[in-house]
């Protein structure tokens, strides 16, 4: 796997100027290319494999990746926005003797899982951030259920308290909590089986509402695999 990487003076520059290509080409006012107007930084980056640093380390420079793309972005729209993307295990501690199986692995204890909470990432991430002035940025939020259910709404791993280790809609409240009513919320990459069409149906609905009730600003769902042909 790779990561992005802006600890040296040419990684940084290479991704400032990789930003603002981005920004120039897809904020035009001719809408020649379409238009996006905001980032997603990342994937899930509070949880990565083979990655030793410290959580400070760790938020210190994605807090960098994250300056660098709302620079670029608001160099060329000043309406820009950037999200800081995390996956929907909430509280975790990363600990010695990981495997990359147990990190997928919630049966397993979390000294054997190789990631930050996001809720822990979130509270470095700010005190980062915050300590050198930068404020304006949201939250997208990955919020997959762990169980191989359609019905979202009977999570059992879900529980509606600040400490619960996974996020799905069902205690997406704990998420808004945290991050305040200011922070903007964009949940991303929701997808559900399709072995029962009721409950996905019923789940999809649940969803809709949870995110409505949060604050959401944005609902995106995933690519879906049709088991039957094999295509998305």
């Amino acid at each position: 796997s790779f990561a992005i990487s802006v600890d040296s003076g040419d990684g940084y520059r290479y991704m400032a100027s990789f930003f603002e290509m981005l920004a120039e080409r897809y904020t035009r006012k001719d809408g020649k290319y379409g238009f996006a107007g905001a980032y997603i930084i990342g994937n899930g980056a509070n949880s990565s494999l083979d990655d030793d640093r410290t959580l400070s380390e760790r938020a210190s420079s994605y807090g960098k990746l994250l300056r660098i793309a709302s620079f670029a972005l608001r160099s060329k729209y000043a309406n820009g926005k950037v999200f800081v993307s995390i996956d929907n295990k909430w509280n975790l501690q990363n600990e010695e003797g990981v495997t990359e199986e147990s990190i997928e692995n919630p049966a397993l204890p979390i000294a054997q899982r190789a990631a930050f909470g996001g809720a822990e990432f979130l509270t470095a991430l700010k005190k980062n951030l915050e300590s050198i002035g930068f404020y304006d940025y949201g939250v997208a939020l990955i919020p997959s259920s762990h169980e191989d259910d359609s019905d979202i709404t009977n999570d059992a791993l879900a529980r509606e308290a600040r400490d619960t280790e996974f996020v799905t809609f069902k205690n997406l409240s704990v998420v808004r909590e945290h991050i305040g009513e200011d922070t903007e919320l964009i949940l991303y990459r929701f997808e559900i089986s399709s072995e029962d069409e009721a409950a996905m149906a019923r789940s999809y609905a649940y969803a809709y509402g949870m995110a409505l009730k949060n604050g959401a600003t944005a609902f995106i769902y995933n690519g879906q695999w049709d088991r039957a042909t094999g295509n998305r």
